[in-house]
């Protein structure tokens, strides 16, 4: 820990606590094991111990307030039912996205009108339209233009009208069709990044979201 903070690293909290599960249950493994042999009741020891530090460091980064606060672990577990509810695939990595579309639901557009994703108005609407300004990342630029977007009845009615539209749009976006054909969370936000926001950083902020919410879940 001494050297990550010496250069200003964060480590990734969500190994950390998977890394202490693991050691947790090869010490409890190996003493089971150990049949009355020294060698391998002070090996469980020692992998104990690296159980117990593991922890420790992992807890010290979320005492410094490198992790998800509880609003924010709230909204997520909301969203993460709501997307469930709407039949979405990778739940909890969808609720992200909503997460990082809608500033954890306080945003304007999300507290006004249900809309978690920045979904912009379709052709022929089915829910009712706010014209409200946003940032588009044109020519290499973040620009303020004005947009008309949806406004929902609920979360789950936003959930579903994006999986609908992602769908719809598969043949016309290859990356749609790669990220509902994902085999993994990872697979499908770095799929669907590719060609649903401006933002090129998109999906690594969205992974960002995923494994501290993991790591404070203990996921």
């Amino acid at each position: 820990m001494v050297a990550a903070k010496v250069l200003d690293l964060k480590p990734d909290i969500f190994v950390l606590n998977k890394a202490h599960r693991w050691l947790r249950g090869a010490a409890q493994l190996l003493a089971d094991a150990s049949n009355g042999c020294r060698d391998v009741e002070e090996l469980a020891c020692e992998v104990s111990r690296l159980a117990s530090v593991t922890k420790i460091v992992a807890y010290e980064y979320q005492e410094e307030g490198k992790m998800l606060d509880l609003p924010k672990r709230e909204f997520i577990r909301k969203a993460t039912n709501a997307a469930h509810d709407a039949g979405c695939a990778f739940c909890l990595m969808v609720a992200c996205e909503a997460a990082l579309e809608s500033n954890y639901g306080t945003s304007g557009l999300a507290i006004s009108d249900n809309n978690l994703f920045g979904m912009k108005q379709h052709r022929h609407p089915l829910y009712g339209t706010a014209m409200l300004p946003t940032n588009e990342f044109i020519n290499g630029e973040w620009e303020r233009v004005e947009a008309a977007f949806v406004q929902y009845p609920d979360w789950a009615a936003c959930f579903a009208d994006r999986l609908a539209t992602l769908k719809a749009l598969q043949h016309a976006y290859p990356h749609y069709a790669e990220a509902l054909n994902a085999q993994s969370a990872e697979d499908y936000i770095i799929a669907v990044s590719k060609t649903w926001s401006t933002d090129p950083g998109r999906a690594n902020k969205i992974l960002a979201i995923y494994n501290e919410y993991g790591a404070c879940s203990g996921a």
